[in-house]
């Protein structure tokens, strides 16, 4: 450094200029420490939002992940639930076409039940209708033996007729 006797005095202007600036430097000075400080508070707030905000999406996540689990239990009750009804539904459809084959069954029986009900009960009016003709052949011949022999005798083909129409 130089000394002030090589110096060249200074005019005060110049005096004026170095001390305003010299004042600009310690304003600065100071700006630039309450900078630094505002900047350290703002990195601190900043580490403190993003440890707030690193526990929020924590919290986010641990409640997401209950949802899920919560869900996917849901989804397997369901699931055994359906799968249940599915078997329900198979044995019961299989019971009912086992009930309808069943009642099929008894209705062909009935059928052939009434069919042979129907078949005897005719062979019986039949029968019934040839006794009652037989009787009254017989009473007619009863009668007509009865007669005297002056009375002529009506002929036979019409009630046998009536016999097997």
């Amino acid at each position: 450094m130089k000394t002030t006797a090589e110096n060249p005095a200074r005019s005060r202007q110049d005096e004026k200029l170095i001390n305003s600036l010299r004042r600009k430097v310690c304003d600065y000075g100071a700006d630039l420490e309450m900078d630094e400080e505002e900047l350290a508070k703002t990195r601190a707030r900043l580490a403190h939002n993003v440890e707030g905000r690193e526990k929020f999406v924590q919290r986010l996540k641990e409640r997401y992940d209950k949802e899920v689990t919560v869900l996917k239990k849901n989804l397997t009750i369901l699931e055994n639930e359906m799968a249940q009804q599915a078997k329900n539904f198979k044995s019961e459809r299989e019971h009912c076409y086992a009930l309808i084959s069943q009642l099929e069954e008894s209705v062909q029986q009935l059928q052939d039940q009434n069919n042979a009900d129907t078949q005897m009960l005719e062979a019986r009016a039949q029968q019934i209708v040839i006794a009652d003709l037989d009787r009254l052949q017989q009473d007619i011949a009863q009668r007509h033996a009865q007669r005297s022999d002056d009375v002529p005798q009506a002929p036979r083909a019409p009630v046998e007729a009536l016999i097997y129409s």
